[in-house]
C-alpha cells in the first residue's frame, strides 16, 4: 500500500455510519462502534416499542428510548445538519424522541452541542476511535467538566486530564486565543437551570 492510500474503515460493511462528503468522504458518527455487525446483511428498523434498532440475527444496537405508547408513526430521519432522527408524529407536529447529536462519536458538527443537559442528565462528548481506520471507542474524551468555579471543556486520556480550554469569558474560551470576533466559527455557551454546553 502507498503512502497516499489509505486503510479501508475496520468496519465498513459492520456498521451503520453518517458520512459527511464536503471535502473527503469522512465518517462522522457510528451508531454500533462497539458492536460491529458478523454479517453484511444488517437491517435497521423501527420495533413494536418504537426504537431504532440496527439488527442481523440478534439486536446490536438501539435508540434505547421510552416512548409515550406503541406507536406506528414514529419514523427517521437523516437532516443536512447530520443529524438522525427518530421522530413521532403527534397532532400533526413531529416529536424528537432520540437523535444521534446527543450521542456524538469522535466528529463535532455544526448545530451540535457537548456538555450537560439538566433536566434529562444526559451528557454530550465526544470521544476517540480505538484508531484512525477503527471506529471501537478509544481511551479519549472531549467533555464538559462542571466540578470548578465555571464549567470547561477538556480534553482526557484515560479518564486523566490532558488539556483544558478554559471557561467562557462571554466572548471566548479563555484558553482559545485565536476565537477572535472575526473568528470562522460561532460558538455559543449556555449555562443555565436547562444546561451547561
Amino acid at each position: 500500500m502507498s503512502p497516499k492510500e489509505e486503510e479501508p474503515l475496520h468496519s465498513v460493511s459492520s456498521a451503520l455510519q453518517i458520512l459527511n462528503n464536503i471535502s473527503q468522504q469522512t465518517v462522522v458518527w457510528v451508531a454500533n462502534r462497539d458492536t460491529p455487525l458478523n454479517t453484511t446483511s444488517g437491517l435497521l428498523s423501527i420495533n413494536n416499542h418504537g426504537n431504532l434498532v440496527l439488527h442481523d440475527r440478534n439486536p446490536l444496537w438501539s435508540s434505547d428510548v421510552s416512548v409515550p405508547s406503541i406507536s406506528t408513526n414514529a419514523s427517521a430521519k437523516l437532516l443536512d445538519t447530520g443529524n438522525l432522527v427518530l421522530t413521532i408524529n403527534n397532532n400533526n407536529s413531529d416529536q424528537v424522541l432520540w437523535q444521534s447529536f446527543d450521542y456524538p462519536g469522535n466528529t463535532y458538527l455544526p448545530y451540535m452541542k457537548l456538555g450537560f443537559d439538566r433536566k434529562t442528565g444526559l451528557n454530550r462528548f465526544l470521544t476517540s476511535w480505538k484508531s484512525r481506520n477503527d471506529p471501537v471507542t478509544g481511551n479519549a474524551t472531549y467533555r464538559m467538566d462542571r466540578t470548578g468555579l465555571l464549567p470547561q471543556l477538556f480534553l482526557y486520556t484515560n479518564n486523566a486530564p490532558l488539556m483544558r480550554v478554559g471557561p467562557w469569558t462571554g466572548l471566548r474560551l479563555s484558553g482559545a486565543a485565536e476565537m477572535t470576533q472575526d473568528f470562522i466559527f460561532s460558538f455559543f455557551f449556555i449555562d443555565d437551570s436547562n444546561e451547561v454546553s
